[in-house]
């Protein structure tokens, strides 16, 4: 280990001794910037907290795929800005539900005003023609349709082999009906 130089050493000391003593300065000046995980009367800021939980809940939006998780988040950043006004905890809460309730209302709406194309996308397959080749003992058959195997029924009666339409599909199983 080498000689320390002691002069260059106090210097250096007394350089972050100043930095510290302007942080600690700007601290109290400003005191949104606490943090919280020092404890005692040293608390991060409810706007600032506000903020962080609008993000966190757009991050899980982001997994779920939802809309009403978009309201919460624009509920929460509504929070943040009405914490930013200076509002007290209890209007900030009230703002961030009622902003809640709104949200949830409004994209209720919307999925049910896209209902009738999420129908047609559902019933894409209704009348489509396909062809039965053989029928197995217990009145189902495996029929190729959009080049993938799938199990098929009839919707009323047996299933013969021959040309079928498709009356609905049941989950994995193609309901069919015969060809006019």
């Amino acid at each position: 280990m080498g000689l320390v130089n002691c002069e260059e050493f106090f210097l250096d000391f007394d350089q972050v001794m100043r930095f510290l003593s302007a942080y600690a300065t700007f601290k109290k000046q400003h005191g949104a910037f606490r943090s919280a995980w020092m404890g005692g009367d040293n608390m991060i800021s409810t706007t600032v907290l506000w903020f962080i939980l609008a993000l966190i809940v757009i991050g899980a939006e982001m997994f779920t795929g939802t809309v009403y998780l978009i309201a919460v988040a624009v509920a929460c950043a509504a929070g943040g800005a009405a914490s930013w006004l200076g509002l007290p905890e209890s209007w900030q809460l009230a703002i961030c539900a009622l902003v809640t309730i709104i949200g949830a209302v409004l994209a209720r709406s919307v999925r049910h005003r896209r209902q009738p194309e999420a129908e047609k996308l559902m019933h894409l397959d209704d009348g489509q023609r396909l062809l039965v080749e053989t029928v197995a003992a217990d009145g189902t058959a495996t029929v190729q349709y959009r080049g993938a195997p799938w199990v098929a029924s009839a919707e009323t009666g047996v299933l013969t082999p021959g040309f079928w339409v498709i009356a609905r599909v049941d989950g994995t199983r193609l309901i069919l009906r015969p060809a006019s």
